[in-house]
């Protein structure tokens, strides 16, 4: 640009009309807080159209048509007046809402305006499962389609989680045994006896030693050597946490079943309920960033081959070892948002 523009301001609306006005063609601009529906049929009759918020106007609060032809003889302040003055009104998601009939928002267009501007935050996971029309359009936009979008359980008894428990712990230092602490004790003896699975597997690549791990070995416990993980996707990575981190996806995506970390004492059954989903998570409140909330994997359900854990071993392509909870909760997040049909989220599941 030609000059200093600030932002969400009138001097911004003010040149984004300059723009549209002197092109040869026209144009549509639609604010980064606007959400356009559907095209208007009165822009058929109307070679200029603007839609804004009444009570606020700025660049990231509107949407203008502009058509030019060889009649077109437009004055660029006259414009501007014009589109100032007489703008028809964007709704807000509630206006929106309010308005709408039928079941369809998409099709059903001439019972709101085509023109929404957001008035809150959103993401994806406010959006999947709700009944509002507004939701339905951004599930449109996002998904592809307006249906609402959410896990569904398998009617297969045959097709569940399994009742097995995986158990990850990796040797740092293999010139010494690694040996198998009271509290790893307690959570493989509350996975056998409260949570009822048939079987704790403990995967990884050296035996645990010690007292607790051969009071362990007379139980239904079996341990799965297991080769450590050096580089995913071209990417090293380093740190022993974010191996176990990519370690329990690849063992659920193999053998299905709960994986939890060894800290995790159970104290109830994991539900038949539950384990009718492809694959059950439990949600956390995050302190970063946009990120609402993020997936705790502590604890994660899934049936083998889901396509959640085949999503969330995709995400690894972004692996960074240098970034901490990256890949091990936000992109877990991500994938829920992006595929809410292939996760039950349990704010139950577990609690830290």
């Amino acid at each position: 640009m030609n000059r200093v523009v600030v932002c969400n301001t009138l001097d911004a609306v003010d040149y984004v009309l300059e723009q549209l006005v002197i092109s040869k063609v026209g144009g549509v601009f639609v604010g980064e807080n606007a959400i356009l529906t559907y095209t208007p049929d009165i822009l058929k009759n109307k070679s200029i159209l603007a839609y804004s918020r009444s009570d606020e106007i700025s660049s990231e609060k509107v949407i203008f048509f502009v058509k030019q032809n060889d009649q077109t003889n437009l004055d660029v302040e006259e414009f501007k007046t014009a589109v100032h003055k007489s703008s028809l009104e964007c709704h807000t998601p509630e206006q929106y809402d309010s308005n709408a009939v039928g079941s369809n928002p998409l099709t059903d267009r001439n019972h709101s305006s085509p023109c929404i501007v957001l008035s809150n935050t959103i993401y994806p996971e406010y959006i999947a499962n709700s009944t509002s029309p507004f939701s339905a359009v951004i599930r449109s936009l996002y998904y592809g389609k307006p249906d609402r979008v959410f896990p569904k359980q398998t009617q297969d008894a045959a097709d569940v989680v399994p009742l097995t428990n995986h158990l990850i712990l990796m040797n740092p230092n293999h010139r010494q045994p690694i040996e198998w602490a009271f509290e790893h004790y307690l959570s493989a003896l509350s996975a056998l006896y409260v949570a009822r699975f048939d079987r704790v597997y403990v995967h990884g690549d050296t035996e645990p030693s010690g007292k607790y791990w051969n009071k362990l070995k007379k139980e239904n416990v079996t341990f799965v050597y297991i080769d450590g993980i050096s580089s995913i996707f071209q990417q090293n990575v380093l740190e022993m946490a974010h191996k176990t981190d990519i370690l329990r996806v690849l063992v659920l995506y193999k053998y299905g079943g709960v994986y939890n970390d060894n800290d995790v004492i159970w104290v109830n059954p994991i539900s038949d309920d539950l384990r009718r989903y492809p694959t059950v998570a439990c949600l956390e409140l995050s302190k970063e960033g946009d990120w609402p909330r993020v997936i705790n994997n502590g604890v994660l359900a899934s049936k083998p081959k889901a396509p959640f854990l085949v999503h969330v071993l995709e995400s690894f392509w972004y692996y960074r070892d240098d970034l901490w909870a990256l890949n091990s909760v936000y992109m877990f997040y991500k994938v829920f948002e992006r595929y809410p049909d292939t996760i039950h989220i349990d704010k139950r599941l577990q609690v830290s």
